[in-house]
């Protein structure tokens, strides 16, 4: 099953990032919990970063958790950023994945899904930082990247 095509909501910010690199490893891994019982099979670390977002966003969001070993620049993903608005001030701002090249490190892996909240990539927590912040960050990775991300 496919996930159900991502659309912007009116007036949200689109930040295109895109790669051509084709030639990528996969060494990732699909991770998810609830809030009761985490999997045995999952190792330490990727156990305590599923307990840590869902104490932060909550139980309803399956977390996942990719791992990704990229040759080039860019991650080969469109980014939306979205803030929620309260009392007409901007808050909480989002960043999701808006759609994937099939052929770009995050495509050739396989595990994310557009429409996924990049929450954490490779120990910088993403959620709550301004759209501006993260994607200069996104663009700065090293060969190396763990994505974290709530589905």
């Amino acid at each position: 099953d496919l996930p159900a095509p991502y659309y912007p909501q009116p007036g949200a910010t689109v930040i295109q990032i895109y790669d051509q690199s084709t030639d990528l490893s996969q060494n990732s891994q699909t991770l998810s919990a609830s809030s009761d019982s985490i999997s045995k099979s999952v190792s330490k670390s990727n156990a305590e970063l599923i307990e840590k977002w869902q104490n932060i966003i909550g139980p309803n969001f399956e977390i996942v958790i990719a791992n990704i070993v990229r040759e080039g620049p860019g991650l080969g993903i469109s980014l939306e950023g979205t803030v929620d608005v309260e009392n007409g001030n901007e808050v909480r701002p989002h960043h999701y994945i808006r759609s994937i090249l099939p052929d770009g490190p995050v495509g050739i892996n396989g595990i994310l899904r557009s429409g996924d909240e990049l929450l954490e990539v490779n120990g910088t927590q993403l959620h709550g930082m301004s759209h501006s912040d993260v994607v200069p960050l996104l663009k700065d990775l090293s060969t190396e990247v763990q994505m974290v991300c709530a589905r």
